[in-house]
């Protein structure tokens, strides 16, 4: 199981500082939605300043424009970036095509889909190689049970999967034998914790155990 750190902080200093701090503990450090929008690609190569060994993850949630912020992501100098699955199978292809050029991945977020088994299926036909199931801290139902719909994707197999959103030390021990994901992604939990170092260390030992 690797560990993405989501760094989505609307003060770059904090952001930088956060990175330096437990960046470490990750396998890959995310810059977020908020963060990406408000210092742009530039923050990447700031972030290799602090973790130069550590891949990066930028969730563009690409939907419009997709050439060209395909393109844009890719020049970036992340490994990685987030397309959302709601997009047309023409965008998701172009955007596809453009990531593979550049050895590029990208991440298809989830969020607002309503028949995960067919359109994981049909993104996977289309080349898609990993997917994330994104489900916001307040969703109003259980968050454990709302990742089940994990196990639609589990069953197409060729597929690598994360799950984000609310996630954890308590329930990620809880959902890591049930959903075993490939990756996790989290950041609240530890830029909120009282000890950041001691809250990423935790979340270490759990994806190790």
């Amino acid at each position: 199981m690797k560990l993405i750190f989501v760094v989505d902080l609307l003060d770059e200093h904090l952001a930088l500082n956060a990175v330096a701090r437990v960046g470490h503990f990750f396998d890959l450090i995310e810059v977020g939605t908020n963060l990406f929008h408000l210092c742009g690609i530039g923050i990447v190569a700031k972030i290799k300043e602090h973790c130069p060994d550590k891949p990066v993850y930028i969730d563009s949630k690409i939907i419009d424009g997709p050439e060209q912020a395909a393109t844009l992501m890719c020049n970036s100098g992340a490994q990685m970036f987030s397309m959302l699955a709601l997009a047309s199978d023409q965008a998701v292809s172009a955007v596809l095509r453009i990531a593979d050029a550049h050895g590029v991945d990208v991440m298809f977020d989830m969020q607002r889909v309503q028949d995960y088994r067919a359109r994981s299926a049909r993104l996977k036909s289309l080349g898609a190689r990993y997917l994330c199931v994104h489900k916001n801290a307040d969703c109003g139902d259980s968050l454990i049970s709302s990742f089940r719909e994990c196990l639609d994707i589990q069953g197409l197999g060729g597929i690598q999967m994360a799950i984000a959103g609310g996630v954890d030390v308590p329930t990620l021990e809880r959902i890591k034998p049930i959903l075993t994901p490939e990756y996790v992604i989290v950041g609240k939990a530890v830029i909120n914790a009282p000890n950041m170092e001691i809250a990423a260390q935790r979340f270490r030992e759990m994806a190790d155990r």
